[in-house]
């Protein structure tokens, strides 16, 4: 169970930046995005994240999933567990798979596991009680993974 820090001293934005700057290098950017209703991207190959606010922490998160998917030494394992592959036990697969693409904001086929991982650890990472009300069988994987 991952221990969440005390409400009376609430997490700032700038710490968890920082601690995603150490983690992934300096390449977080945030500035003005084209788009309408666009708060950030992730730009692959540079590994680059993009956010319209600086300290814009759900969105922060949600690229930083994509980050994980395809510029973390365990990227092959993200992929997997976005599709509930990395189950412990069998009987899961299809239900993590399923709890993931809940989270998606599209219905787009080829998008609908990636967006749904992103969403699930922007959840996860500021709203764990959420998360763990929504997807109990995917939390507890992502913590055993």
């Amino acid at each position: 169970m991952v221990k969440l820090p005390d409400t009376d001293k609430p997490q700032r934005s700038e710490g968890i930046r920082t601690l995603m700057i150490t983690i992934i290098g300096t390449r977080i950017y945030s500035n003005k995005i084209r788009g309408q209703g666009v708060a950030g991207f992730y730009r692959s190959p540079p590994g680059e994240l993009r956010t319209a606010r600086h300290d814009d922490v759900e969105v922060m998160a949600h690229e930083f999933a994509h980050w994980m998917q395809n510029h973390s030494s365990q990227q092959g394992v993200w992929k997997r567990f976005q599709e509930g592959e990395t189950a412990a036990d069998p009987a899961d697969v299809e239900t993590i798979g399923a709890q993931i693409a809940s989270f998606s904001y599209t219905d787009d086929v080829q998008l609908v596991q990636s967006e749904g991982f992103a969403e699930f650890l922007r959840v996860y990472l500021t709203q764990y009680d959420v998360a763990s009300e929504i997807a109990p069988e995917t939390v507890a994987e992502f913590e055993r993974v």
